[in-house]
C-alpha cells in the first residue's frame, strides 16, 4: 500500500528505503505465511526482486542494489546474516537465546531420583499396569539431570502424564505445573491427570492477545513442568517459556513429531529431537482406538508412505465428483451423525477456511440453517456479514484471560446491556460461562466445521474430512488428524476426488494401480 502511494508520488524505484521496506516485508511474510525464521540469501533476493519489479518496466531494481541495502541493514543491526541465512534480528536473538537456555538446562545438576518403589506403589494404588515403555519413560524423566524431551507417538499419552505426575508428587512433594499451547489441550490434561492446575502456556507465562507481554510473572515456581502438544510451540513461545523456567526445575516436553508444526515461525519440537543432545523416549503403543480399529493401522501406513489403506465401518471413503458435491455429502453425513452422537462428538475438518465450497467458512454458512434454524423467539446478532444465533456451536479464536484460542462452546444467549448494546454469552464444553460485548464477538466463529490446525489436541467420535485436489498441499494436515484425534470406537470418514497420495519428504507418491479415491 505504501509502495503504491510512493510510486504515484514519483519516488525512485531503487530508493534504499523502498528496498529496505521490501526486504522486511518479504522476511515477515515468510514468517507469517510459511513459518520460516529465516530465508536463504539467494531466495530472499529473488523474492525481493519479484516484489520490487512487479509491473515495473523502467529502471528495474538490480540484485546489486538489494545486496547493498542488505549490507546496510546488517550494519544497522536490523537483520542478521549467518552464513547464507538472513534473519530479522529479533528472530535470530530468540533462537540463539533459546538454544543457550536449553544448553544451560542440560548441564544443571539435578538430584537423581530412585523411583522403583513408587512405580510399583502407583500401579497398585491406581490399579493399572504400565507398559515397559512407560516405565522407562518415567525413569528417564526422574533419573536424569537433563532437561527432558519425550517424542510421543502414542495417542493416549495422558495415561503416561497422569502416572508421572502422581509418582513425582509422591516422591518429592514439590510443585508440578501442567501446560499446553492451546486451551483445549490444557483442559484435556486437566481431565486425564485429575489436576485442576493445567493451563495454557500463554496464561502461565503472562502472554495475552497477539503476544503482548505482561511482566507479572518473572519466573515459573514449579519444580517439575510438563508441557503437552509441543509440536504447536513456535520459537517466540519457546523463548518465553525457557526464559521463565527456574534453575533446577525438571522439564518434560511431550509431543508428536509427525503432528502439524506450529502456526507461528519455527519448528522447535522437531529440531530439538534432531539435535541429538536431549534424552528422548518414544511411546508407540496405541491405547486410544480399539485393538481392531483401522484408524491407527492406516495412520501408520500413511506415515510409512503406503497407500494400501484398510477400509471398514470405522474408516470410510465416500466418492464425490468435486468440491460442491463433497460439500453436500459432508452436510448430509454430518446431519445424520449428529442425530446419533450429538454435535459435540461429530466434527467436520477442512484444511482451509476458504478456497472452495468444502472450506470451513462455506460449510459453516450452509450448515447453520440446517443445524440451528431460525425460529420465533430465538435471538440473532448480525455482525460483519455473519449471523450469530442462540444455539450456535462456536470456536474461540484468540487468547484472553477467560478463554483460549481453540476453545469450543455453545452460544446460549444474546441480550443487551443497559445502553442497548448487544451482549453474547458462551458456555464452553467445560462449563465456563463467558460474556462478550459486541466488539468482542470477533473473537468467536462458527464451529460446525473447523480447520485441522484448530482441531489439534481434541478427540471426537466421528470425524469427517473433505480431501480434495484443491487441498493437496495440506495432505500432512489430514494425516496429522488421522493420527491424533479420533477417539475409541470412532468413525473416520474421508471424501476425495483424485488418486491416492501421500507426501513423503518433498516427493508426491502416486499409485494409479491401487484403489482410486474418487
Amino acid at each position: 500500500t505504501v509502495d503504491a502511494i510512493a510510486r504515484q508520488c514519483c519516488a525512485a524505484t531503487n530508493d534504499p528505503m523502498r528496498i529496505s521496506g521490501c526486504v522486511s516485508y518479504v522476511l515477515r511474510e515468510a514468517m507469517k505465511q510459511n513459518g520460516h525464521l529465516y530465508l536463504e540469501q539467494e531466495i530472499l533476493v529473488k523474492d525481493a526482486l519479484k516484489v520490487l519489479n512487479k509491473e515495473l518496466n523502467l529502471q528495474p531494481v538490480t540484485e546489486t542494489e538489494i545486496l547493498k541495502v542488505l549490507y546496510r541493514l546488517v550494519m544497522q543491526d536490523s537483520i542478521v546474516v549467518e552464513e547464507n541465512r538472513v534473519y530479522i534480528t529479533q528472530q535470530h536473538q530468540e533462537e540463539e537465546d533459546t538454544a543457550s537456555m536449553i544448553a544451560r538446562k542440560l548441564h544443571e545438576r539435578i538430584p537423581v531420583l530412585t523411583i522403583e518403589k513408587e512405580l510399583e506403589e502407583a500401579q497398585e494404588d491406581l490399579n493399572i499396569t504400565l507398559s515397559e515403555q512407560q516405565k522407562e519413560a518415567v525413569r528417564m524423566v526422574l533419573q536424569t539431570r537433563s532437561a527432558l524431551l519425550l517424542e510421543d507417538l502414542e495417542p493416549e499419552k495422558q495415561r503416561f502424564e497422569y502416572h508421572l505426575s502422581n509418582i513425582y508428587q509422591e516422591k518429592c512433594g514439590n510443585e508440578v505445573k501442567l501446560m499446553a499451547p492451546t486451551g483445549r489441550a490444557a483442559r484435556r490434561m486437566a481431565e486425564s491427570t485429575g489436576s485442576g492446575d493445567a493451563t495454557t502456556m500463554h496464561m502461565a507465562l503472562g502472554l495475552f492477545g497477539d503476544g503482548d507481554y505482561e511482566a507479572l510473572i518473572d519466573e515459573l515456581s514449579a519444580d517439575f513442568i510438563n508441557v503437552d502438544e509441543v509440536s504447536m510451540v513456535d520459537m517466540h513461545l519457546a523463548y518465553e517459556f525457557f526464559y521463565k523456567v527456574k534453575a533446577g526445575a525438571r522439564v518434560l516436553l511431550v509431543g508428536d513429531v509427525h503432528q502439524l508444526p506450529s502456526v507461528g515461525a519455527g519448528d522447535v519440537f522437531r529440531q530439538l529431537i534432531l539435535c541429538g543432545k536431549i534424552p528422548v523416549t518414544v511411546l508407540n503403543l496405541v491405547y486410544r482406538q480399539g485393538k481392531d480399529s483401522n484408524i491407527p493401522i492406516n495412520a501408520q501406513l500413511i506415515n510409512e508412505g503406503k497407500t494400501n489403506l484398510q477400509w471398514g465401518d470405522d474408516f470410510q471413503m465416500v466418492e464425490c465428483s468435486g468440491a460442491d458435491a463433497a460439500a453436500q455429502i459432508v452436510k448430509n453425513i454430518y446431519l445424520k451423525e449428529i442425530q446419533m452422537y450429538g454435535m459435540e462428538q461429530v466434527q467436520i475438518l477442512s484444511p482451509y477456511k476458504v478456497r472452495s465450497a468444502a472450506g470451513v467458512l462455506e460449510l459453516n454458512r450452509s450448515l447453520q440453517d440446517e443445524v440451528n434454524p431460525p425460529v420465533s423467539g430465538k435471538r440473532e446478532l448480525h455482525l460483519g456479514g455473519e449471523i450469530f444465533r442462540e444455539g450456535d456451536r462456536i470456536l474461540q479464536n484468540k487468547n484472553t484471560e477467560f478463554a483460549s484460542n481453540g476453545d469450543l462452546g455453545t452460544l446460549v444467549q444474546i441480550a443487551e446491556d443497559e445502553d442497548n448494546n448487544p451482549l453474547v454469552q458462551i458456555v464452553f464444553t467445560d462449563g465456563r460461562r463467558v460474556k462478550y460485548e459486541a466488539e468482542q464477538v470477533e473473537m468467536i466463529e462458527h464451529a460446525n466445521a473447523i480447520t485441522i490446525h484448530k482441531s489439534q489436541g481434541s478427540e471426537c467420535q466421528v470425524v469427517i474430512i473433505p480431501w480434495l485436489k484443491a487441498f493437496l498441499s495440506h495432505a500432512e494436515a489430514e494425516h496429522s488428524f488421522i493420527r491424533e484425534s479420533p477417539g475409541q470406537n470412532s468413525v473416520f470418514i474421508l471424501l476425495g476426488n483424485g488418486k491416492p497420495f501421500v507426501r513423503q519428504s518433498t516427493q508426491m507418491i502416486r499409485e494409479p494401480e491401487r484403489r482410486c479415491w474418487q
